[in-house]
């Protein structure tokens, strides 16, 4: 259903219920539920410019994002997923993989052996891959607790 809403902190609300409703829907039903926070976005089409830079020549050169920048745009989703607590939930962030690891306050595009983007906002294989283990992780600890 779409919703006209005059502002954008209407919009953001109205989202914001919707999804805890939802979250809170799954839950109440006796379901685990993991939660994948959002993946940092670059801003840039990091497989052009390593091609157009010729980046592939210089495997120590990597480029990079402000960490802050991944942070602001993401507060509100962060809050939200955050605000909702319940040992039902189970949750993967992917940007501890990317973010403040190789170069503090920053996250990064690529380590020596692997570029983790696609384009601006797509992980590519190796990228997902870190995130899929994640998720797998939490799956395994809600195996774990399960009563044999």
């Amino acid at each position: 259903m779409l919703i006209n809403t005059s502002s954008l902190i209407e919009r953001q609300n109205y989202i914001k219920k919707g999804l805890i409703s939802q979250i809170n829907k799954i839950i109440n039903q006796g379901h685990k539920l993991v939660i994948v926070y959002p993946v940092p976005e670059m801003g840039f089409n990091v497989t052009k410019k390593f091609n157009v830079e010729n980046f592939f020549n210089e495997p120590d050169k990597i480029l990079s994002r402000n960490y802050q920048v991944y942070k602001d745009r993401d507060k509100l989703i962060f809050e939200i997923l955050d605000s909702i607590k319940n040992e039902n939930i189970y949750r993967v962030y992917p940007h501890s993989y990317f973010c403040d690891k190789q170069i503090k306050n920053r996250y990064i595009t690529k380590d020596k052996n692997n570029i983790f983007y696609n384009d601006n906002y797509h992980l590519s294989i190796q990228g997902s891959k870190l995130v899929v283990n994640g998720i797998i992780k939490e799956i395994e600890k809600i195996e774990l607790k399960k009563p044999k």
